[in-house]
Formats: C-alpha cells, sequence, structure tokens
C-alpha cells in the first residue's frame, strides 16, 4: 500500500475541514432564516391582531442586522433584510439604527432599486419623526434629487423640501387652500 506524502495529508484534513465548516454555516444559515421567517409570521399575527409590538419588530429587526453582518457574501437576502431592518427599526422609533442600515446599504448598492426608497424614508425619518434635523433632512433630500432626479419619489421630496420645518396643520391647512382654490 502507498502511504500518503504529509503535503497530500494536509490537503485531504484542509478540504475536510473546509467542508465541515461550510456544512455547518449553511446550517447556522438556514437555522438564522428560519428564525427570521419565524418572527416575520410573529409580527404578520401582531398586524392582523391589531397589536403590534415595538419589541417585535425590534427582535425582527435585530435577527436581519445580525444576518447581514453573520453572512455579508448572502446575495439572496442581503437587500431584502437591509429594507426591513432598516424599516422595522424605523417603525420601532430606533432612528440611529435605521438610518445606519439606510447608510451602509446606500453606500454600497447605491444604484439598486431598493436605494432610492431607502434615501427617502432616511431624510423622512430625519424630518418628520424622531430626530426633527431639519438641516440633515435638507440635506438628505437634495442628496435624493441628485441622485435619483427621474424617480417616481422626487414629488413627494419636493414637496417635502418645500414643507420642511413646517407644522403639519399648516401644510394642512395649504393644501386644503390649494384645493379649494383649484375647484
Amino acid at each position: 500500500m502507498k502511504r500518503l506524502s504529509i503535503i497530500q495529508l494536509a490537503s485531504i484534513i484542509a478540504i475536510s475541514v473546509l467542508f465541515i465548516l461550510s456544512s455547518c454555516q449553511q446550517s447556522g444559515r438556514k437555522r438564522d432564516i428560519e428564525k427570521i421567517q419565524s418572527l416575520e409570521k410573529q409580527l404578520e399575527r401582531d398586524v392582523q391582531s391589531g397589536e403590534l409590538s415595538n419589541q417585535h419588530m425590534f427582535e425582527t429587526a435585530q435577527a436581519m442586522k445580525d444576518y447581514l453582518l453573520a453572512y455579508p457574501d448572502d446575495t439572496m437576502h442581503r437587500a431584502e433584510y437591509y429594507k426591513k431592518a432598516a424599516m422595522l427599526f424605523g417603525q420601532a422609533q430606533d432612528w440611529n439604527q435605521s438610518i445606519a442600515l439606510i447608510d451602509t446599504f446606500i453606500s454600497r448598492y447605491p444604484q439598486h432599486e431598493y436605494a432610492p426608497e431607502l434615501l427617502h424614508f432616511k431624510a423622512f425619518y430625519i424630518d418628520e419623526e424622531g430626530l426633527k434635523d431639519l438641516q440633515q433632512a435638507r440635506i438628505n433630500y437634495l442628496k435624493f434629487l441628485d441622485l435619483y432626479p427621474d424617480h417616481e419619489l422626487v414629488k413627494s421630496v419636493l414637496f417635502s423640501l418645500e414643507n420642511l420645518g413646517k407644522p403639519a396643520e399648516e401644510v394642512l391647512d395649504s393644501l386644503i387652500k390649494q384645493n379649494r382654490d383649484s375647484l
């Protein structure tokens, strides 16, 4: 019987270890995806019952974020998880995590179909929601117009820029007046 050289033996061991590690990562990946799917089903039940929980939104967003960090090479779920996690963190009023995910996604994938929508949400979160930073909101709305001048959300962005910093009642009164004047 022929003896294996040290190099051949080391190669066989290395290939075996890589195979085992790959199998473990695949099963971990599958387990993590199943966990996210289960959390999403819980959110659907929450919506149907009318009792949407910030805790469930946060847990689901965090599971997606953890997945993105653990499997950065995953092209199948990456965009979907970035978008959903950013939106869920926003809905759970964790603006900083939402904006950080949006920034990461846009810097890595500026031409992806989700990028304009996410940038719009970022500006909205900064403007309307928890952060109330008008200067940063303006910068992000203008960035949107610069990067995506032909996008379907341009009208919404222009409207937001025009009404930046105005109280909701004033914007509503203005819309009612415009509507009356057009009749």
